[in-house]
C-alpha cells in the first residue's frame, strides 16, 4: 500500500458543523495518487447525524473524510474526473491507512499512526457513505452542471 497522509489537518470550527482547513492538507492514494485539499476548504468531515455523534464522531477519521469531501464537491482531481466509486474508495483507502500502525513505512515522522478503527466503525463509514453519498454526489453534480450550463 503506497497510500499516505504527508500532512496534519489543521482547522478551525466554523459553527459545529462545519470547518475551515488553516492549512493544505496532502494525502497521496494508490486508487488518485497525489490529492492536495486546499486550505480554506470548508468540510462537514463525515456527515454523520447529530444522533450518532456519541457514538460515530463527525471528527474522527478526518484524513479520510476531507480528502472525500473534497473528491465529492469537485468531482475531479488533478483536473480529470472521477466517479463516486473513487471517491469512496479513496475513503476506504484513508480508513485502512489509519489502521496501519504497526507499519512505519506508510507514516510520515510529523504525522504519526492513530489506533486503528474496529470492523464495525470502519463497516459504518462504509454504509454511511453507500447511503447517504448518492444524495451529497448528485447534489454536487447538480449544482456543477448549473454552473456551467449558466
Amino acid at each position: 500500500m503506497s497510500t499516505r497522509v504527508l500532512t496534519r489537518i489543521r482547522v478551525e470550527c466554523l459553527d459545529g458543523d462545519r470547518w475551515r482547513l488553516l492549512e493544505p492538507f496532502v494525502v497521496v492514494t494508490d486508487r488518485l495518487g497525489r490529492i492536495e485539499v486546499p486550505a480554506g476548504f470548508i468540510t462537514d468531515f463525515n456527515s454523520t447525524p447529530r444522533l450518532l455523534w456519541n457514538i460515530l464522531p463527525p471528527t474522527e477519521c478526518g484524513e479520510a473524510s476531507v480528502p472525500h469531501d473534497l473528491l465529492y464537491q469537485r468531482g475531479a482531481v488533478n483536473g480529470r474526473a472521477i466517479t463516486r466509486a473513487d471517491a469512496d474508495a479513496v475513503h476506504a483507502e484513508l480508513i485502512a491507512w489509519i489502521g496501519s500502525a504497526d507499519d512505519p513505512a506508510t507514516h510520515d515522522p510529523d504525522v504519526p499512526p492513530r489506533r486503528p478503527l474496529s470492523a464495525w466503525r470502519r463497516q459504518a463509514y462504509r454504509l454511511g457513505l453507500r447511503i447517504g453519498g448518492g444524495v451529497a454526489w448528485s447534489k454536487y453534480r447538480r449544482a456543477a452542471a448549473e454552473r456551467v450550463a449558466a
